[in-house]
């Protein structure tokens, strides 16, 4: 019975919850009913969603807008800062890393560091030439080869054969609901897929 008690309570509670979004209580029935009632109470709740969605959007934007003010601020700062004071940090700090033989040196407030970056290579976009000079040069090159899946589907609806390995599962049924869009009160209701 201790299982059972708050399923029941879940149910009495979103029944009652429905009732309110809908206006009227989940219909005893089962047939057309049922169905025209279900539709309004996802209508309502796709009104509901969208009314969050957009309230979202709108918090949203407002934050991004603080946010990208206050971020531009803090960056022309550190832009005027670091002109005015890098070319001196970098200065004493390459001294300091001289005189102590170490790869950094530790301030009161960070680490300054020099890091040797990695090579940048340009690489051509015609590379006929490059894997050419590859060749001629004993330099492995590596050949790739694709499916081409949708070329294969054509050659099957084309003859029906399946290939080797490949297993087909046909299209199941799948049920959707879409309501109609909320009517307020004074307009007229449109229904689907009609003009």
């Amino acid at each position: 019975m201790t299982t059972e008690q708050p399923t029941t309570e879940l149910a009495e509670a979103m029944e009652a919850v429905f009732a309110d979004i809908v206006g009227t209580p989940i219909p005893e029935s089962k047939g057309d009913a049922a169905v025209i009632w279900y539709l309004k109470a996802r209508q309502r709740l796709d009104k509901r969603r969208q009314d969050i969605s957009e309230t979202y959007k709108a918090m949203q934007t407002e934050c991004a807008v603080w946010a990208l003010a206050q971020t531009d601020s803090v960056d022309k700062h550190q832009d005027w800062l670091d002109e005015q004071m890098r070319p001196t940090a970098e200065a004493v700090t390459r001294q300091k890393i001289a005189y102590s033989g170490k790869k950094s040196f530790e301030w009161p407030y960070g680490v300054c560091s020099f890091k040797k970056q990695q090579e940048e290579w340009d690489w051509p976009t015609n590379e006929v030439p490059l894997i050419n000079w590859c060749h001629e040069n004993n330099i492995a090159t590596i050949t790739i080869t694709k499916i081409h899946k949708s070329a294969i589907k054509k050659h099957y609806k084309a003859t029906g054969e399946v290939p080797p390995g490949v297993t087909i599962t046909p299209g199941k049924d799948q049920f959707y609901v879409k309501p109609a869009p909320l009517v307020l009160p004074g307009e007229q209701p449109k229904l689907l897929g009609k003009d």
